[in-house]
């Protein structure tokens, strides 16, 4: 009985856990992640040659496509690096950093082929594109690239910050590197391109379909659609995943795999769409660049803080049917339960602000005790103040008692004043008290901590 009841309360514990992590994926994380996109995106437009939009659109494609490939056929190389320094600040400053300047060279590449494409092809041939992109993402193995946030999370765990790519440069014989390139520089240009014309076919053929005369009411159509398609992903993920399972036919497996996948993956574009819609229409829509800059800092630093950026950066290629065991249905969802099992010399942005918050409540009741302590001695007329040992701290003297009936804390206080009140009275031990109170407030602070950290082990 006890066991069931044990096994019941596990089983309830880790309900609540997981109902936890999906409302912070959805609401929390997925709406900074675009925010950031859509503000660098747009300052992008703005800043990076706006009179010659073909010009800009080409140089945000090459940017990109350099710097993917520099970010997979460098990642071993530069894991094993950021590994082995010595200090945590120095990890964090490059590791965010690199996170910052890829993700806007990412995005600068997305734009490039979005916008290039939007000028080069025809609108009639938008659904042809769009098909053929899907057929060629399924030719390719390369569905399961096709979904983003709130259907895959990365935190930043130093152990796994920086992808790698499949055929790993470090870990090769030299004579394979340049295979390894190749490969990344194959995966980055068709893979990823297709993977944008799978986004803009469907965002532009929402554009049409969805309330175009109305950006909110488009706005607020799109989020609920992609909320609920998401949500119904999140709940048949595991039966999907137990009949993947069951096929025998590898073909059948990666066909039901990618069928599943791209109906999420349409739930995950209208989350985008409605967050980025809404973001235009409430957020300073009077004023085009303090709206951007506003989005790009607040995603930014509320990713980093809540330490999910490198959710904003997309990291590695994945190929379709990899596994046999049904995780290809499976999204990297589990947010809070990475937080709580990763080492505690990684949680800087939350030790940070938990410090912060630790570090007020310990000085607000380091006052509040000086002020009790004060309140307790006051000093009256006659009293002679003198220099304590202590620095800072008053000693008391004279025997003239105070006017309200109070004992005067500077007089000699026998066994029965000792007995009759119980409190401190002497001078030196109310110096030691107040001594103690100090100490016991920052110990009270890096207890809270050490709690607090090890909270998120």
């Amino acid at each position: 009985m006890a066991k069931e009841e044990k096994k019941k309360t596990t089983d309830d514990a880790d309900l609540a856990v997981a109902f936890a992590d999906t409302l912070c994926v959805l609401w929390v994380v997925t709406t900074f992640c675009i925010l950031f996109w859509r503000g660098v995106w747009n300052l992008l437009d703005t800043y990076v040659w706006p009179d010659r939009p073909v010009s800009s659109c080409t140089l945000g494609v090459l940017l990109g496509w350099s710097c993917s490939v520099f970010q997979l056929s460098l990642a071993g190389w530069l894991q094993k690096t950021v590994q082995d320094w010595d200090g945590l600040w120095p990890k964090v400053f490059f590791s965010r950093t690199y996170t910052l300047l890829a993700s806007v060279c990412q995005i600068a590449g997305f734009r490039g082929s979005w916008l290039l494409t939007n000028r080069l092809v025809p609108r009639h041939y938008n659904v042809p594109l769009f098909f053929a992109s899907l057929v060629l993402l399924a030719c390719l193995r390369g569905f399961r690239n096709v979904p983003s946030v709130p259907l895959a999370v990365n935190t930043d765990e130093f152990a796994h910050y920086f992808a790698e790519c499949r055929s790993d440069p470090s870990s090769q014989a030299k004579r394979n590197r340049s295979v390894c390139v190749v490969d990344v520089a194959v995966s980055v240009v068709v893979v990823s391109s297709l993977v944008v014309f799978v986004w803009r076919g469907i965002w532009t053929a929402l554009d049409t379909v969805l309330f175009p005369e109305s950006a909110s009411r488009s706005g607020w159509t799109s989020l609920a659609i992609g909320y609920s398609v998401v949500l119904l992903s999140y709940g048949l993920q595991f039966e999907a995943a137990a009949f993947s399972r069951r096929r025998e036919s590898t073909l059948v497996r990666i066909a039901f795999e990618d069928v599943f996948i791209s109906v999420a993956s349409f739930g995950a574009i209208n989350v985008w769409r409605g967050i980025w819609l809404l973001a235009d229409t409430y957020v300073y829509p009077d004023d085009y660049l303090l709206s951007n800059w506003l989005t790009a800092l607040v995603g930014l630093f509320g990713s980093v803080l809540l330490f999910a950026g490198n959710t904003i950066l997309a990291r590695g290629v994945t190929l379709d049917g990899d596994s046999k065991d049904g995780s290809g249905c499976l999204f990297r969802t589990d947010y809070l339960r990475k937080i709580f099992k990763a080492r505690s010399d990684q949680q800087i942005p939350f030790a940070l602000l938990i410090f912060a918050f630790s570090a007020s409540e310990a000085a607000r009741a380091q006052m509040d005790s000086r002020r009790r302590l004060r309140l307790g001695r006051p000093e009256v007329r006659g009293q002679r103040k003198r220099e304590s040992p202590v620095r800072g701290v008053p000693r008391f003297g004279g025997r003239k008692a105070a006017a309200d009936g109070r004992r005067n804390w500077g007089r000699p206080v026998d066994r029965s004043d000792r007995e009759r009140d119980g409190r401190l009275v002497s001078t030196g031990t109310v110096r030691k008290a107040l001594i103690s109170a100090e100490a016991e407030a920052v110990a009270r602070k890096l207890k809270l901590l050490i709690g607090s950290v090890n909270i998120l082990i």
